[in-house]
């Protein structure tokens, strides 16, 4: 009865009419819907399985994590199996990612386990709007990351560098680099760009990110070579060897980067040969000389030249020189010597008078010492160092000012 009651009470009240005082009664006004509905608060599910790029199985263990670096919140699984004994074990799963509309939205996945290679892979989390009329849609995608195991029998790597006369260059620093989204897994499977979520699944495997691998390092020794140990690099994994730049026997040699190695595919030895960086096309060049400088006062006549690489003598480059003087000097019969520097790198010559100049504005002139020196452990071509240019390719001059004008 009380049921009845209050319902006789509805329907009385509904079947009053609505209106506004000092008014008539209003028209009923009717909403369309509109005809489409715009999708929002979408997101999606990334799950997949982190397995073992040299032999396939699934990883688990006790120090396995997996992270989605999502703008400011570094966010750890909602589901990660690392039980070994587990049927499922490697599994993980991230919820409630945000998914952009028409546009695009990046974060990083990043996979960590000890003994293996970091994996850091940037993924996009976008779609398109579709003529459906869906509120509030989650996607999934599949994202299974391969990790390269490190120390896996693949042999050393040794990186030979040289420069352009092939000698060894010791002290050179060499970089590894790694070329992650090139590796080459053991077990067959390859890793290719998706887009997540793309229209059609054209992979279900993440792809690693190059340059977020920090490239391995060593430093060649006095036969030039480096050699980066098997247990510190992954089977399968992909390198670039960089040697950096440096100063090596006078030349300023180049960054210079080798072939792109495979380890246990490719040859487990490469050369590499540097090239110059010097300011001038001369191999050997004249970096300064105690008379460049207009109006320089030597007063024992002597001139200096330093060079850019170590020099030595011929067998009788270090009497080949000669000098002549203004009046009233009178040289020598050995008018000029030659010596080189204890560090290789500076020639000096020197006049022999047997009466000094006294004349103001007495100079000394040198000649002579055709093909007189050559580089340092190279004997098989010779210079002549008075027509040596300077480091800006222009000609050093020959004359010394003794006494002032």
């Amino acid at each position: 009865m009380l049921r009845n009651k209050y319902l006789s009470a509805f329907l009385l009240a509904a079947s009053v009419s609505v209106g506004i005082w000092g008014c008539g009664p209003v028209t009923e006004k009717t909403t369309t819907p509109a005809p489409t509905l715009t999708e929002f608060n979408k997101t999606m599910t990334l799950q997949g399985k982190i397995i073992n790029a040299t032999t396939g199985a699934p990883i688990g263990g006790a120090d396995l994590k997996v992270y989605l670096v999502q703008g400011t919140s570094n966010r750890t699984t909602d589901k990660l199996i690392t039980d070994t004994n587990d049927p499922l074990v490697g599994e993980y799963a991230f919820s409630g990612i945000p998914v952009a509309v028409n546009s695009s939205i990046a974060y990083k996945v990043v996979a960590i386990n000890t003994g293996y290679q970091r994996f850091e892979g940037e993924c996009l989390f976008d779609t398109a709007i579709g003529a459906s009329t869906t509120i509030d849609t989650t996607y999934n995608w599949i994202g299974n990351i391969y990790l390269y195991p490190i120390g896996t029998p693949a042999g050393d790597l040794t990186i030979s560098v040289k420069n352009g006369f092939n000698t060894p260059v010791s002290g050179a620093t060499v970089l590894l680099r790694q070329n992650i989204n090139t590796n080459t897994a053991t077990n067959g499977t390859t890793t290719v760009t998706t887009a997540l979520p793309g229209a059609t699944i054209a992979s279900t495997t993440l792809t690693a990110t190059n340059s977020l691998v920090q490239s391995l390092s060593g430093t060649t020794g006095t036969d030039g070579k480096v050699t980066f140990a098997g247990t510190t690099l992954a089977l399968g994994a992909n390198y670039t060897p960089i040697v950096l730049p440096l100063t090596f026997d006078g030349q300023q040699l180049a960054v210079k980067a080798g072939a792109a190695v495979t380890l246990g595919t490719s040859v487990a030895a490469q050369q590499i040969t540097m090239t110059d960086l010097e300011p001038t096309a001369a191999t050997l060049y004249v970096v300064s000389a105690s008379n460049s400088i207009t109006g320089s006062i030597q007063s024992t006549g002597a001139l200096a030249l330093t060079f850019n690489r170590k020099i030595a003598f011929t067998s009788a480059g270090a009497t080949s020189f000669t000098a002549t003087a203004t009046a009233p000097a009178v040289m020598a019969a050995t008018s000029a010597t030659a010596a080189i520097s204890a560090d290789g790198y500076t020639l000096t010559l020197t006049p022999a008078f047997t009466t000094a100049p006294t004349t103001v504005g007495s100079t000394v002139t040198f000649a002579g010492g055709v093909g007189s020196i050559v580089l340092q452990g190279y004997t098989g071509t010779t210079y002549t160092p008075l027509t040596a240019l300077d480091i800006n390719s222009a000609a050093i001059s020959a004359i010394v000012q003794m006494i002032a004008n």
